[in-house]
């Protein structure tokens, strides 16, 4: 069973990319993130979050849906186009059907209805982050570089 500080440490490692056009909104929601998580970078758009994942790693994205330049939609779809599996978190002040269907096949892990409730993000980081581990051990020990002594 895993205790609040083993999900404090795996917090503490993550990565997360906060895509964000208002920027009221992206400040503040960045200062929640960053006091909770390993770090945070920020976009206004989508087209500034696809140059940040070309030079940074991230373990998940959290983007809006409405953006000037290139859109949520537009953004997630270039990183799946990609190859990329990183889990999507959707924000949205949009709460209609079609807008929500229109991220269903982007295989997101949630959708936030604005304004976001921050401990059902929490909640949905902390799965995130426990997933994460949880493959890189299994990554970490089925590798055949690995003695058993660094396996254990």
């Amino acid at each position: 069973m895993m205790t609040p500080t083993d999900c404090e440490n795996m917090l503490q490692k993550l990565r997360v990319l906060y895509v964000e056009d208002d920027a009221d909104t992206r400040q503040e929601l960045t200062r929640f993130l960053k006091k909770r998580v390993g770090h945070v970078s920020s976009a206004l758009n989508g087209a500034e979050a696809l140059t940040l994942v070309r030079q940074m790693t991230f373990d998940t994205v959290i983007t809006d849906l409405r953006m000037p330049d290139t859109d949520g939609i537009a953004f997630v779809k270039s990183l799946r186009e990609a190859g990329s599996q990183m889990p999507v978190i959707i924000t949205s002040a949009f709460s209609d059907t079609e807008t929500i269907l229109q991220t269903v096949d982007l295989a997101i892990v949630k959708y936030c209805v604005k304004p976001v409730n921050t401990e059902d993000l929490m909640l949905v980081l902390e799965r995130i982050a426990t997933d994460l581990h949880c493959r890189r051990i299994r990554t970490a020990f089925s590798s055949p570089d690995l003695d058993r002594e660094q396996r254990l």
